[in-house]
């Protein structure tokens, strides 16, 4: 039979490999690193039969580089049993077919990154028993060893980074399952909460501990041990070598925010399903308990026709309490708007608004146009101005003159700033102390606002009200 070399056998396997794909993913459902032999020739013949029996000599291709004595010869088997019927794939391929689809790479566990560590800690230990001389064989192997197995822990690393990017359509994807699901709402919410604390206790936690430079480790953490491996080279005047360790432990640092950014999308995703789960069965609770008193209301007890103010359901809803279906307990509509005191109140701002504006175009009609502008020039004939506005300008009784005054002359003197508004108000009101009758300064304090400007001043009250003094 005729056999391929391991190049043209890799060429045929990468060009189909959806076979190869459905190979891994079984072998990670099994967790097992092989695969049976009789398993592997009906999954072969499934695909061939599906997809290349239209061509009758890409099949005999297939059929070839595809055999377990042809993949053997190509190197391309690790281990092949006969008696037992098992084969072991090259981890080698099986990585690089895992890199071609991000979803068949492996998350990490808690487990290999302990393992990890502990080699790195073992290949730590070697060094200690070696003079670090590059005629020395056995250091230029631990050596390279070292950098091997840190190379291949930023390697996994970041195949596991590329994983996590998936992660949000995941999380979608398992609440757009949870609730699309024929099954019982409590059923798929915890099939969710589970799927989604597995990942991050199984993956996410347990990588971000062992990327963490302050985590405390039996014997030092990863990057602990990188240092202390560094500094056995410095010590013996080996440089370049710890030059290249300070970087390999600067990249495996960079692999931390990626990863916490997606513990932080987890825990984010947990928080709000665990909310609803938790609202879901305050509801149901309350539903349940209101279900049962209103069916003690369907007797023919004429004394229970509405759930009774004196039952539990009540006393642990106080909301309830006043909400029963008849007329005193309703809200009183106010018809403000029809009252004669508003209508009366209405029509006097705005006889007021309307004679400010007869005064004003009568006032500056008289003086100059650019009198009302604030400037070192005209300050005085402005003032002069306000005085004049402020002895012809009409009061209603008031408890408040400042609130009263105040939005009259912002719309008559255009006074945008609140220090040129809280100035002529003052002289207005200060005029009105001279020259009018029954004004009272009182103790009470109030503030004219202004975004986060404020003046706060003593209220004056105009009018039949300003006899009464007893708030003074």
């Amino acid at each position: 039979m005729k056999h391929f070399d391991t190049l043209t056998t890799t060429k045929i396997l990468f060009d189909h490999v959806q076979l190869m794909d459905r190979i891994i993913t079984l072998m990670d459902s099994r967790g097992h690193n092989n695969i049976l032999i009789h398993r592997y020739e009906l999954m072969l013949a499934d695909y061939i039969r599906r997809y290349v029996n239209q061509d009758e000599s890409e099949k005999r291709r297939v059929n070839i580089a595809f055999s377990v004595k042809n993949l053997q010869q190509a190197n391309l088997l690790a281990d092949l049993h006969l008696g037992e019927g098992v084969m072991v794939f090259q981890p080698s391929l099986i990585t690089l077919l895992r890199l071609c689809n991000s979803e068949l790479v492996k998350e990490l566990s808690d487990i290999e990154f302990k393992a990890m560590l502990s080699r790195l800690k073992e290949l730590r230990n070697a060094l200690d028993n070696l003079s670090f001389s590059d005629q020395n064989d056995d250091f230029r192997e631990t050596r390279q060893f070292i950098f091997d197995h840190i190379v291949e822990i930023r390697s996994k690393l970041r195949s596991n980074e590329l994983k996590m990017k998936q992660l949000s359509q995941r999380l979608s994807q398992i609440a757009k399952e949870t609730t699309q699901s024929e099954q019982n709402f409590i059923e798929n919410k915890l099939t969710m909460f589970r799927e989604a604390s597995q990942l991050s206790l199984r993956s996410i936690t347990p990588a971000l501990q062992f990327l963490d430079p302050h985590y405390t480790v039996d014997k030092g953490n990863l990057h602990q041990v990188i240092d202390s491996i560094r500094e056995k080279f410095e010590s013996h005047q080996r440089y370049e070598d710890a030059n290249d360790l300070l970087l390999l432990g600067l990249n495996l640092l960079q692999s931390y925010q990626p990863i916490e950014q997606c513990n932080r999308e987890v825990q984010a995703f947990l928080r709000k399903n665990h909310r609803t789960v938790r609202e879901y069965n305050a509801m149901e609770a309350a539903y349940r308990a209101l279900k049962e008193e209103y069916s003690q209301t369907l007797t023919k007890r004429l004394n229970r026709f509405y759930i009774q103010d004196s039952s539990s359901w009540v006393k642990n809803n106080d909301f309830v309490l006043g909400l029963k279906n008849n007329s005193k307990n309703q809200p009183k509509r106010l018809n403000i708007f029809s009252t004669e005191s508003y209508l009366d109140g209405f029509w006097r701002q705005l006889q007021l608004r309307i004679d400010d504006a007869k005064l004003m175009s009568f006032t500056i009609g008289q003086a100059d146009s650019t009198t009302i502008n604030r400037t070192q020039t005209n300050r005085l004939r402005r003032d002069s101005l306000i005085l004049e506005i402020a002895d012809k300008m009409r009061l209603v009784d008031t408890p408040d003159l400042h609130a009263h005054i105040h939005p009259r002359l912002s719309i008559m003197l255009s006074s945008h700033h609140l220090t040129y508004q809280l100035t002529d108000l003052l002289l207005v009101i200060n005029r009105f102390k001279t020259t009018r009758n029954n004004i009272v300064t009182t103790l009470k304090r109030r503030k004219i606002a202004d975004g986060q400007q404020a003046y706060r001043y003593q209220v004056v009250r105009f009018g039949s009200q300003g006899e009464n003094n007893n708030d003074k």
